[in-house]
């Protein structure tokens, strides 16, 4: 449990350090191509001295220098990685949500000043759902339930009573939960009333 927590930590500071580099990276590349772009102006401006020649560029030529935005799969990957990682172990370290919390605001800020500043401006694609995704959250919530339950039951020490019982208690708990995550599920919809109805 101990290594388990200090992976854990490491994970999200880890995170966050690339975060930052998320920030960095693209904004030294647009920097350096800005330089390099300045310094060819001013080589023609002095081999064309007796031409009047524009010496800023555009805001569409500005544009061109970034680097392009292809597609948001590598933003979608890392929220679900995370919160992967809030459900299926903060049973064992149960600073893993507020740490993921902190990190999911600090990440929507970064993305947003990533599109609007660092990158070309993405081509919009209307979607109705956010596609597969939808199934892989399921997925990783429902083997959350099993492996914080059998953290709970059999690493914790929480029951002093015998294996056979602890895995009977794993069962019940843990089908227990599945049940109430499914009826759940199924009764509150996916889209709320007021989006269906507009």
């Amino acid at each position: 449990m101990g290594e388990l927590e200090i992976q854990l930590s490491t994970i999200f500071v880890t995170n966050l350090v690339m975060n930052v580099l998320e920030l960095g990276t693209p904004w030294l590349f647009y920097k350096i191509k800005m330089w390099q772009e300045d310094r060819s102006l001013q080589a023609k401006m002095k081999k064309h001295e007796d031409r009047i020649m524009r010496t800023e560029m555009t805001y569409t030529e500005q544009q061109s220098k970034l680097e392009g935005y292809e597609t948001p799969m590598t933003d979608y990957m890392e929220m679900v990685i995370q919160y992967g990682y809030v459900v299926l172990f903060s049973a064992s370290f149960t600073l893993t949500p507020l740490l993921a919390y902190i990190l999911n605001i600090f990440e929507v800020r970064v993305d947003a000043y990533k599109v609007c500043y660092l990158v070309r401006r993405p081509y919009p694609h209307p979607t109705e759902n956010i596609g597969i995704w939808f199934y892989i959250i399921q997925a990783v919530a429902y083997i959350g339930i099993v492996t914080n339950v059998a953290i709970a039951i059999f690493t914790a020490h929480i029951f002093d009573v015998s294996l056979e019982s602890k895995w009977l208690l794993f069962l019940v708990i843990e089908h227990s939960l599945l049940l109430f995550k499914y009826m759940l599920s199924s009764y509150i919809p996916d889209t709320p009333k007021e989006v269906s109805d507009a």
